[in-house]
């Protein structure tokens, strides 16, 4: 409601089935967004290579939004620092996510350092697990963004 506070919505499958808050696959779902200013759909935990989310309103009762996703393109994990992301005017959103035990720290230009840099991402505490420093931002930003930290591993997404 006031474009801070988020929470979950069920969501059914449209070939029938329970309810859930969650997936771990792809899948089309219905879910009732009657009322609601906005709706996003979260990405938690490691997600690897771009995802497709697509939403198509329709004024049936319940206000139900048909939304199907898909996994594709499947990156590796960034296992080196610097450039990141290369300036893209068209970008409409993007975000990091630390992979690896250490700090990252995070630059909106080249040239991140351990003494240069806007945002320091915290370590998960194992590789991997999901719980490492997460920053997203809208498209406002479209310029080159730089990560380093000693042995970086992170996941990098950019919305376009």
């Amino acid at each position: 409601m006031d474009g801070l506070s988020w929470f979950s919505l069920p969501v059914t499958p449209i070939a029938g089935g329970m309810a859930v808050t969650s997936a771990s696959a792809a899948g089309l779902w219905l879910v009732s967004v009657a009322g609601l200013g906005q709706v996003r759909c979260r990405l938690a935990g490691i997600v690897l290579g771009a995802v497709t989310v697509s939403g198509v309103a329709t004024v049936a009762e319940g206000s139900a939004v048909l939304v199907a996703a898909t996994a594709v393109n499947l990156p590796a994990i960034i296992t080196s620092g610097g450039d990141v992301l290369a300036a893209n005017n068209k970008r409409k959103g993007w975000s990091i996510q630390n992979c690896g035990t250490n700090p990252l720290f995070v630059q909106l230009a080249s040239g991140a350092s351990a003494t240069v840099f806007h945002v320091i991402l915290r370590g998960c505490a194992v590789a991997d697990d999901g719980s490492g420093g997460f920053l997203e931002s809208d498209g406002t930003y479209t310029g080159i963004v730089s990560a380093t930290g000693t042995s970086p591993r992170l996941v990098v997404m950019e919305l376009t």
